[in-house]
């Protein structure tokens, strides 16, 4: 982008979002030191240079863009609406979710309360997992677990997609 397509050093255009498959994929990723997590390089140009990082099923976490966010809170909204008043869902919501900036190198930083919420500190291995339009990250240990009650829950199940994957292992289970 050239200076002329920018007014005041902000771009005016809006970046095309990225096409093709979105993101999916199982990768391994290691906590530094200080609680950041390095982005698998093919997730990087999807979230540009913030990334809202949320708990989600099983203890994991999920990374998704802030627009992304909106939409998740949107359809969360509308479904809690019957229980819970719009302040409500929308306190839950924000109390275990945090924005972090994500640096040159694709690394950003997990606050402690999400590290503990995933059973997650410096130095332990995760798995990252592309999911459509979010990212999961998972405590491996968890991740078995949880991949575990998977099985037992489908016992019986009529699901013979489900059934497929958790035969192969459940490595590949991706829950949208």
């Amino acid at each position: 982008m050239t200076e002329a397509d920018q007014v005041y050093g902000f771009p005016q255009a809006i970046p095309e979002e990225p096409k093709g498959p979105y993101l999916f994929g199982s990768y391994y990723r290691t906590l530094d030191y200080r609680s950041r997590l390095v982005l698998p390089p093919l997730f990087r140009p999807w979230f540009s240079q913030v990334v809202v990082v949320r708990e989600w099923i099983g203890y994991s976490l999920t990374l998704c863009r802030p627009e992304d966010w909106l939409e998740i809170m949107a359809r969360l909204t509308e479904t809690e609406m019957k229980h819970l008043s719009l302040i409500e869902v929308e306190s839950l919501a924000a109390d275990h979710t945090a924005s972090s900036k994500i640096d040159k190198m694709g690394r950003f930083l997990i606050p402690p309360q999400l590290l503990a919420y995933a059973g997650l500190k410096p130095g332990d291995r995760t798995l990252v997992l592309g999911v459509g339009k979010r990212v999961e990250v998972w405590n491996m240990q968890k991740r078995d677990e949880f991949v575990e009650a998977m099985k037992i829950k489908s016992t019986g199940s009529t699901s013979s997609l489900l059934d497929w994957f958790l035969r192969r292992g459940g490595k590949e289970i991706h829950l949208v």
